[in-house]
């Protein structure tokens, strides 16, 4: 759970939040259950086209709107978008493995042993596409990157999780607290 670490905002609200977003955000990593190969589930994605011919990526429309790469954050975006979660919640699972989508909590990174490094350039032109949601979703979506990034650590000692608490953040948002897949 989230207790430790400076949030951009104190609010219970945030952290509710922040919580069932950190529970549901890989659960398009299921796919590779199914047969999927792992380099297609587990990979960071990336806009494939800005300048889309149909207009769809007009200046402020949206990143939702940008031709981006398919991996597990838009099929888990896909399964649970019409569920009861937060806008900026479902940002999050849809854009936290998206390149472009940088931070202040992000420089260059790494993706295996490739260094992917997005320019200052590469950030201005994605975020050009911006709409007022993802303005305001954009601080969410890296806190969680954060956590994201720091949660990769092999431990010895397995934190106690309460199973209970599990449930009533679930519950909150999935009804009978089951995900309807």
């Amino acid at each position: 759970m989230v207790t430790s670490y400076d949030l951009p905002s104190p609010d219970l609200q945030y952290k509710n939040d922040l919580q069932i977003a950190a529970l549901v955000h890989d659960l398009g990593k299921l796919l590779s259950l199914f047969g999927e190969a792992d380099r297609n589930v587990d990979c960071m994605n990336t806009v494939i086209d800005y300048d889309d011919p149909g207009g769809a990526s007009a200046q402020g429309l949206g990143i939702g709107h940008l031709a981006i790469q398919w991996n597990h954050d838009e099929y888990a975006y896909q399964k649970l978008r019409h569920s009861k979660l937060p806008p900026r919640v479902l940002a999050a699972v849809r854009f936290h493995s998206l390149r472009e989508m940088t931070g202040k909590s992000f420089g260059p990174r790494r993706f295996g042993s490739e260094e992917v490094v997005i320019t200052e350039d590469d950030m201005n032109r994605f975020s050009k596409h911006f709409s007022a949601e993802d303005v305001e979703s954009h601080d969410f979506v890296d806190t969680l990157r954060w956590f994201d990034m720091n949660s990769k650590q092999r431990v010895d000692d397995i934190p106690d999780v309460s199973f209970a608490d599990i449930e009533m953040i679930v519950g909150k948002y999935f009804a009978n607290g089951q995900i309807i897949w």
